[in-house]
């Protein structure tokens, strides 16, 4: 009877070929997960960047598709720290389906500021020591400059140059003055008298004429094209993809207005989470997905692309987008300890919110 029972509870699956499918167990999805944590880490943010790794499993479950493993990760060597954690889910046939990060560790060893601050006024203390002895050395006293006054060479002096005696004119050499005839007087000419000159108008300046402004006419208002209504009775309904995240919310409204109104198709969505909706995408059950988090659905992704069953049909979002809490940097300068949401449970960052 036990042993009917054994049987009963085997359960062996198979594919379209008819060969069994398999199944890895519990303790190689945590082998699993402990290597790809090794080989790839995930993104642990900048403190954490290029920082060797210690991962250990700390829970671990399944259900008829998955394995949950969750291992915690904290920096090699001492660390006195709250360690963090990360998520797989791996599917039984081996295959890693999705990886994220749950929380980051906090804690650890700090820079140590106060020893290196006494260090700095240690090194200018001695430094101010040495300049002032240096400049107190070189107050030596030198000897007196002596200066020579240049000689003074005179100049040479002109001799007086002799002056001739005066000689003596004789009287009969001196000429006998002879008059001049005085002229008759001439007759002075009567002035003429000049014409008094006519004064000329005064030009006057005609005003200058105030330009008037140009006319300019309005453009006619374009009258809006109508949108033609298109009958959509005879085209297949596309079906969207529901995440439940509200960003998904907001693309499907769009993409499903544009495909409506643009291509006269008629779009219907259905409600669910990642892993499900995913599948039902490879299966066709669905259209359209809006998005996939990429890189942790890489391993499905890719699988699912390899065997034709998606394409990517463009992006919606930019690379570096992702989900995240921000926090002023002056509050993260004076907390440098807040690095999680885990951090707010705890009253001493709690507070800071309130």
């Amino acid at each position: 009877m036990a042993e009917d029972q054994g049987k009963e509870e085997e359960k062996f699956d198979f594919t379209g070929e008819g060969e069994a499918v398999d199944y890895i167990s519990l303790a190689q999805a945590r082998l699993l997960a402990m290597q790809t944590a090794g080989e790839a880490p995930g993104n642990y943010g900048r403190r954490y960047q290029d920082v060797p790794m210690v991962f250990e499993s700390v829970e671990d479950s399944e259900n008829e598709d998955y394995y949950m493993v969750t291992l915690s990760f904290r920096p090699q060597g001492n660390f006195s720290g709250r360690p963090g954690q990360e998520q797989y889910f791996i599917e039984k046939e081996g295959t890693l389906a999705i990886r994220q990060v749950l929380s980051l560790p906090t804690g650890g060893p700090r820079f140590p500021v106060l020893p290196v601050a006494i260090g700095f006024v240690i090194v200018g203390i001695i430094v101010a020591v040495a300049a002032v002895f240096m400049l107190g050395g070189s107050g030596d006293e030198g000897g007196a400059v002596v200066v020579v006054a240049p000689t003074e060479t005179l100049a040479p002096t002109d001799q007086p140059t002799p002056i001739a005696e005066p000689t003596a004119i004789p009287p009969d050499a001196i000429p006998t003055l002879t008059p001049i005839p005085a002229a008759a007087p001439t007759s002075m000419a009567t002035p003429t008298t000049i014409p008094t000159a006519t004064p000329r108008p005064t030009y006057t300046p005609f005003p200058t004429a105030t330009p008037r402004p140009t006319y300019t006419p309005i453009p006619p208002t374009d009258t809006p094209t109508p949108v033609p209504i298109i009958n959509t009775n005879t085209k297949r309904t596309l079906v969207f993809g529901r995440l439940d995240w509200d960003s998904v919310l907001v693309q499907n409204g769009v993409a499903r207005y544009i495909v409506e109104h643009g291509y006269g198709y008629p779009t219907s969505q259905i409600e669910g989470s990642t892993l499900p909706l995913f599948q039902d995408l490879r299966k066709g059950d669905i259209d359209v997905l809006m998005e996939i988090w990429l890189p942790n659905q890489d391993a499905a992704w890719n699988e699912a692309i390899k065997a034709g069953e998606v394409f990517p049909a463009g992006k919606s979002l930019e690379d570096n987008w992702q989900s995240s809490f921000l926090i002023p940097g002056y509050l993260q300068d004076a907390n440098p300890e807040l690095d999680s949401i885990e951090d707010l449970k705890t009253d001493e960052f709690n507070s800071l919110f309130e």
